[in-house]
């Protein structure tokens, strides 16, 4: 009996030593989830109001933020797990290891892909853009067309920004609770997931970049009193 009671009183020091461990590792994986959910919540409005110098500083900060993230906290953190699953168990079975709060490991989805069809080349070239026109003219009726398809292909372009950023949240969510459960395959399969993503991030924001510097191009006044909707040239200010 006395026994006994030391080993229950070993698991439970141990099992402290290892909470400690984890606390301060959570600290710091919370801290990347807190950003890359907040720049989720930000994109929202800023992309119906085509606030362009905001939005393009969210890609970044989130591109960075994945591209600069330390995996050292959670290829610790899922080391420490395996050790935990191992040893904080008495020999009927016990488990001194389950921790409030933890969630299984579900795979995150596929990433959201730009269909190749919608590439921006086949929508027209540039030197295709209908010059602006006196209104009641026919080339007025073809900018408006264009400045409809244009806008149609913004607000598809858009959707896909939102699902890009929502899938940094759901990629992040699997590769912590991957490092939680102490499973390395998934994590590792997770963090190639989630390396993926800023450069498909990037290439869907200059994507809407260029169909909102079109749209400008032939049809201003669509876009109502916002201006600072392209990339900054020599001279332009930027109201946002």
């Amino acid at each position: 009996m006395l026994r006994d009671k030391e080993a229950l009183e070993e698991f439970k020091e141990l099992k402290k030593r290892l909470n400690v461990e984890f606390a301060a590792l959570d600290q710091r994986l919370t801290e990347v989830s807190q950003r890359i959910g907040e720049h989720a919540a930000r994109i929202e409005g800023d992309l119906d109001d085509f606030r362009y110098p905001r939005i393009k500083r969210c890609v970044d900060d989130l591109c960075a933020t994945v591209d600069h993230l330390d995996e050292a906290p959670l290829r610790v953190y899922a080391a420490l797990a395996r050790v935990a699953k191992d040893v904080l168990l008495d020999d009927w079975g016990t488990d001194f290891w389950a921790v409030p709060g933890k969630v299984g490991y579900t795979p995150s989805g596929e990433i959201p892909r730009w269909a190749a069809e919608e590439e921006q080349g086949d929508l027209f070239a540039d030197d295709e853009l209908p010059e602006p026109a006196d209104s009641g003219t026919e080339e007025d009726a073809d900018r408006e067309e264009t400045a409809a398809e244009l806008l149609d292909r913004i607000d598809r372009c858009a959707l896909h920004l939102r699902a890009l950023f929502a899938s940094f949240a759901e990629v992040w969510t699997a590769v912590r609770s991957a490092a939680e459960i102490g499973d390395d395959s998934a994590l590792t399969f997770e963090l190639a997931k989630l390396g993926r993503l800023p450069e498909e991030l990037r290439s869907a924001f200059e994507a809407w970049t260029d169909d909102v510097d079109r749209l400008y191009e032939v049809s201003p006044e669509t876009l109502g009193h916002i201006r600072a909707v392209v990339r900054p040239t020599p001279g332009q200010l930027e109201i946002f």
